[in-house]
């Protein structure tokens, strides 16, 4: 705004408030202080609008003397709110005093500041330019104009004079309920009509729940070709259940998919293995030096198939069993017929559950124990039952522990020794138990303490008198 105060009449009669002054947001504002003081023994050298505005903040802008009236500028930043400050406005004159001093100050006028609304709040005009004010209404109107704006719930609506368009809010649609291929975002209630409806699916007991995503998981892999890997499917689950407050993570399946601590291997006497391709006459033949090349895809059910560069020659059962090859492929192990000649000899045991492991043949096994698991800064003991079912086995076996007196020692009760312990008699079954204690071994080991009972023969008995 370019317009002027009157000074005169206030700087005489202090009471006397200065007219208000109205400014347009957003507008610089040019002001002709008129009827500064003059009389004798008064010499006005300098004079300064004191301007506090909407928003609390105070400046101080300096006149100049043009053509004998004092005009101020103040900028369009300082009038960014729209509002009213009483006594926001004030002018102060400086100037030498009838007793000579040369930096007396007088207050010649105060007023009030409001600031108004200006054009919607346009920018600065220019040619060519076409702009709209947006006008915010509290539900639709009836006959709405160009740029009448509403908010439908939590979305933003704008009239462009031909129809509704929706500013915010996902391009205008909202999903009532979760679907797969929907770009739209959905409602909280939707979302939690999904999980809730995904929660009530489940079974009854948490280890239920693990056989029910054993069980979604089966069928959804096929060899040779096709299908999702079980890697890919392990490692999507073992990343869901890691995040379960408390619990392991790759360790907390009780059916081992393709992790990486669950290994098959081949005994050094099962080579040379060959296979013949029958359709092709094609012989092919494995050695022990190349064994790095064999790997196994192991399934959801814990059954494997054995590859070699790529090419399925066998099958393994969860027990590791053989349990066949590819149709039109002769098999043989160290130039017999395939045997139990995959067995899983390496087994890694999982947190918190009943772990067993069935031999046949075997005189030892190696056993990867889980590692300890941290949950928010917490870590958390190993805690697991061992059951070894050597009833069907005619040798003693032996259970050898990958990372014993390195990653953490054993302690076994009073009286017992850990060798011992470990050694599974011919037809034995028996049953260990693992916690792991608040002790440290030399070297600052975790130390596991370590209990055995041998079961006796399984016998179906009543209970009860007469």
């Amino acid at each position: 705004m370019i317009g002027n105060m009157a000074v005169r009449i206030t700087a005489d009669r202090p009471n006397f408030p200065l007219g208000t002054l109205f400014v347009r947001a957003g507008s610089a504002a040019n002001i002709a202080l008129v009827g500064v003081p003059v009389r004798p023994g008064v010499n006005v050298t300098a004079l300064a609008l004191r301007v506090e505005n909407v928003d609390g903040a105070t400046a101080d802008y300096a006149a100049r003397a043009i053509g004998g009236v004092w005009v101020v500028d103040v900028p369009a930043a300082h009038f960014a709110t729209v509002g009213s400050v009483t006594g926001g406005v004030s002018v102060w004159a400086t100037g030498t005093g009838a007793d000579g001093e040369t930096s007396r100050t007088w207050c010649v006028g105060v007023g009030d500041l409001e600031v108004l609304t200006a054009d919607a709040d346009a920018p600065a005009p220019a040619p060519g330019q076409t702009f709209w004010p947006l006008r915010m209404f509290d539900a639709a109107p009836s006959a709405p104009t160009k740029y009448n704006a509403y908010l439908d719930g939590s979305v933003l609506k704008i009239w462009n004079g031909v129809a509704w368009i929706t500013i915010s809010g996902g391009g205008g649609t909202v999903d009532n309920t979760v679907t797969r291929t929907s770009a739209n975002p959905v409602k909280s209630s939707g979302i939690w009509g999904a999980i809730w409806g995904a929660l009530e699916a489940l079974p009854t007991g948490f280890t239920a729940i693990y056989d029910w995503v054993v069980a979604q998981l089966v069928g959804k892999y096929e060899k040779p070709s096709g299908g999702i890997p079980a890697s890919d499917l392990a490692q999507a689950v073992q990343t869901a259940l890691s995040e379960i407050p408390g619990k392991a993570n790759a360790a907390d399946l009780r059916y081992r998919i393709a992790d990486a601590g669950f290994k098959y291997q081949f005994a050094a006497s099962a080579f040379p293995i060959t296979y013949l391709d029958t359709s092709t006459s094609t012989s092919v033949t494995i050695t022990a030096g190349d064994s790095g090349d064999i790997t196994w895809d192991v399934q959801p059910d814990g059954s494997a198939y054995v590859s070699y560069n790529g090419f399925d020659f066998a099958y393994f059962n969860s027990a590791g069993d053989y349990g066949g090859s590819q149709p039109g492929i002769d098999l043989q192990f160290n130039g017999i017929a395939a045997a139990n000649a995959g067995k899983p000899l390496v087994q890694t045991v999982a947190d918190r559950t009943v772990n067993l492991i069935a031999a046949t043949d075997e005189t030892s096994i190696d056993i990867e124990l889980p590692a300890a698991v941290t949950v928010d800064g917490v870590r958390y003991c190993r805690d697991f039952l061992l059951d070894v079912d050597n009833s069907a086995n005619a040798s003693d076996l032996a259970l050898e522990f990958t990372a014993l007196g390195v990653d953490y020692a054993f302690v076994p009760l009073e009286d017992d020794s850990v060798s011992e312990m470990m050694t599974i008699g011919a037809g034995e079954r028996v049953r260990l138990y693992f916690t792991e204690t608040p002790y440290t071994a030399t070297g600052s080991l975790p130390v596991i303490n370590v209990a055995r009972v041998t079961l006796g023969d399984f016998v179906t008995t009543t209970q009860g008198g007469n």
